[in-house]
């Protein structure tokens, strides 16, 4: 993995530690459903391929690859994420609690 997104695995990592209680369903915050809408656009917006790792378009994270990499499943990240508005006034979330 590039470094250049290591420290925003390390950061999903934490935030989604933070919403986990042992035995208990992962309920997200609103700073981790922030998180991960900012990497969905910024991931799916990006241009290039996956075959050739050399080439300078080679595309080294995408969505699917950054939700295993933080720990979780991007069928749960979709979830969360479909329940998540962004307000563009003061950057908070709207979470449905129990996801």
């Amino acid at each position: 993995m590039i470094d250049a997104f290591d420290d925003v695995i390390k950061k999903g990592q934490s935030l989604l530690k933070k919403c986990t209680v042992p035995t208990v369903k992962i309920y997200p915050s609103a700073e981790l459903l922030i998180h991960l809408h900012v990497m969905r656009e910024y991931l799916a917006s990006q241009k290039g391929q996956y075959k050739d790792p050399d080439a300078d378009d080679y595309i080294h994270l995408s969505w699917t690859g950054y939700c295993k990499e933080i720990g979780i499943s991007y069928q749960k990240a979709n979830y969360w994420l479909r329940s998540f508005t962004p307000n563009n006034e003061n950057a908070k979330a709207k979470t449905r609690r129990g996801a």
